[in-house]
């Protein structure tokens, strides 16, 4: 009876790391960085976030909903700067974001969105 409630205090203490760890990268600076479009600045703070690409003059604003300590979901709400972005840009997408890990200098991410099946894994690298 005594392991079992270990085992089960010891899930519940993990499970609250992790959390903690999420909460480490819910505000702050960020970069991504694709071999298609570049590095990608991202400004995060509440439930707002701003992402620019200096390559392709792409500046936008975005909404955030935190659905759990470390799910939420980002849909656009303004293009401050289209730059050379040249395809049509959907303001109806919704993206849901799960942090699967949270390291020192980066966090892993796996997106899905309202639009597309597929899911994307991603690095983000924690600038402040």
């Amino acid at each position: 009876m005594k392991y079992i409630l270990v085992v089960i205090m010891a899930c519940f203490t993990l499970s609250s790391l992790k959390a903690q760890d999420c909460a480490k990268v819910k505000d702050g600076k960020f970069t991504t960085t694709d071999e298609h479009s570049g590095t990608t600045l991202i400004t995060r703070k509440g439930s707002k976030q701003i992402e620019e690409n200096k390559e392709l003059g792409f500046k936008a604003e975005f909404k955030i909903e935190w659905l759990s300590d470390c799910v939420y979901t980002i849909q656009m709400t303004k293009v401050i700067r289209k730059g050379k972005i040249s395809f049509p840009i959907d303001m109806e997408m919704i993206m849901t974001v799960k942090i699967e890990s949270v390291e020192t200098d980066h966090y892993t991410v796996k997106v899905k969105s309202n639009k597309f099946d597929e899911v994307l894994e991603t690095r983000v690298m924690i600038v402040q």
